[in-house]
């Protein structure tokens, strides 16, 4: 079974590159490439090599998955491969965490990026885009987790994301990966925490 994982992850690596499986930071920890970028703290500009047009001046804010549920899974690995954000209507940069993410660790939120949050912000709206396969392990067996699925989406008024500056997907896997002949699909059922 952990030969299987292992193999997901050397396809991983192979697709995405070596440095897209690095260590994902401790919430609150700098973002590499930028000394300013614990969420809460107000930034000059926007993150360096986002995806937007650009934020202005605003409040760094986090975006995070937790898996849930997840007494059934050894192991649920999954990456993000993208996140775009539009407050008020218009794009604005987000940088990405990157890395491996081991959703049925128990009780950790795992980084997937920051972007600034402009002052006098009205709604945000988010979508994280799965890469295309995962790999999962239970006591009876392994295979992979079919992530090709549209982006998880949520909006909110930016007002939510003031009080603690990030918001977190807590997705349930128990009721989110179904079987699908030899592997597992991915069906989200996810809530959101500010």
């Amino acid at each position: 079974m952990k030969k299987l994982l292992l193999g997901l992850m050397a396809v991983s690596l192979y697709g995405c590159g070596a440095d897209s499986l690095r260590r994902i930071d401790p919430p609150g920890a700098p973002v590499p490439g930028s000394s300013e970028a614990t969420p809460g703290d107000r930034t000059p500009g926007s993150p360096p090599g986002g995806n937007g047009i650009g934020a202005g001046a605003g409040t760094r804010t986090a975006l995070r998955l937790k898996g849930t549920d997840a007494e059934a899974f050894r192991s649920v690995l999954a990456q993000i491969s993208g996140a775009r954000v539009l407050v008020d209507g218009k794009p604005v940069d987000v940088q990405l965490t990157g890395g491996v993410l081991e959703l049925a660790r128990s009780g950790h939120a795992w980084s997937v990026g920051t972007f600034a949050l402009p002052e006098g912000a009205q709604r945000v709206e988010v979508a994280l885009t799965f890469d295309d396969y995962g790999g999962y392990e239970t006591d009876a067996a392994a295979g992979v987790v079919n992530l090709r699925i549209p982006a998880l989406r949520f909006d909110a008024p930016a007002s939510y994301f003031g009080e603690h500056s990030h918001a977190v997907v807590h997705l349930n896997l128990a009721r989110s990966l179904k079987p699908q002949g030899r592997e597992l699909l991915m069906m989200p059922d996810f809530q959101i925490h500010y």
